[in-house]
């Protein structure tokens, strides 16, 4: 009876899949097909990744094309609406907003050029308004949040660099900054901005920080209040080969609150690699 009862709720949803970068829309898309939920997916013009993408019949649209995405996601009846995979600010020349783009772009007004965290807090306000019901991937991709524990006990010092870098990126959290931080014996080396992590971690790389052995560690949480539905942090297999290449001893998460790209492969990278890797919850380490 169960199983009837999710089949007729699966044909009652029509999702509409926005696509960015990354391996997470082709999961999504999977994991919908595989439930039997009916989908239309829509893949960004120069952010997506048509190749990996192409199975699932993409309807290719650019960003600044806000009429044609709307029209396409109304078309195919679509009620919810997920936002996956990291697409990077564009300029004003290459967003070349169409005449339904304007008034969004008019009511987004200098939230459009200020942080990450207001911008998308408006645009999911705005999809709202516009009927759809805007879900966070982790509604559909429950099994790829990452949850609590390492691979490998944490040395005294590793737990205080992890202290700390919590610590920095909460009192960051209200400057609207990245979900991220490295740190190495009680220093910031670096803390995420626009740029995004993995160049983050490429910039740690070329400061040649010499240690007799691995040190520090990369954080990644969310902000205070952040619209998680649109924004939730992401590690993959990209993130723990470069902050091995930075001469990290590890990359640690907020436990319930990060995606983690294909955690299996993840767990033997880091063991290959001799890194610990895992999630945490607040506050760290007071019970454990």
């Amino acid at each position: 009876m169960l199983r009837f009862l999710r089949m007729g709720m699966a044909n009652l949803r029509k999702v509409g899949i926005i696509a960015g970068g990354g391996g997470l829309p082709a999961l999504l898309a999977r994991q919908l097909h595989r439930q039997g939920v009916p989908f239309t997916l829509i893949a960004l013009e120069g952010y997506a990744n048509l190749k990996i993408l192409a199975s699932f019949s993409p309807n290719v649209i650019r960003l600044g094309a806000v009429g044609r995405i709307l029209s396409c996601l109304k078309r195919n009846e679509c009620t919810e609406l997920v936002m996956i995979g990291p697409v990077k600010r564009p300029s004003w020349y290459r967003l070349c907003p169409d005449l339904k783009a304007l008034p969004f772009l008019w009511k987004l007004g200098e939230r459009f050029y200020k942080g990450d965290d207001a911008l998308l807090k408006t645009i999911v306000s705005l999809l709202e308004q516009e009927g759809f019901e805007v879900k966070g991937a982790d509604f559909y991709l429950p099994s790829c949040v990452g949850q609590k524990g390492f691979n490998r006990s944490l040395s005294s010092n590793e737990k205080k660099d992890l202290i700390f870098a919590w610590r920095f990126l909460t009192v960051t959290a209200s400057f609207d900054m990245g979900q991220g931080c490295v740190v190495q014996n009680g220093r910031i080396l670096a803390a995420e901005g626009p740029e995004g992590t993995d160049n983050m971690l490429k910039r740690v790389a070329s400061l040649g920080i010499s240690c007799s052995k691995r040190a520090g560690l990369l954080l990644k949480k969310p902000k205070v209040n952040q619209e998680m539905r649109v924004d939730m942090p992401m590690i993959g297999l990209d993130t723990l080969r470069l902050a091995s290449e930075a001469g990290l001893a590890g990359v640690a998460y907020e436990a319930g609150s990060t995606f983690v790209m294909d955690e299996l492969l993840c767990q033997q990278m880091a063991a290959e690699l001799g890194l610990f890797f895992g999630g945490v919850k607040i506050p760290p380490f007071n019970k454990d």
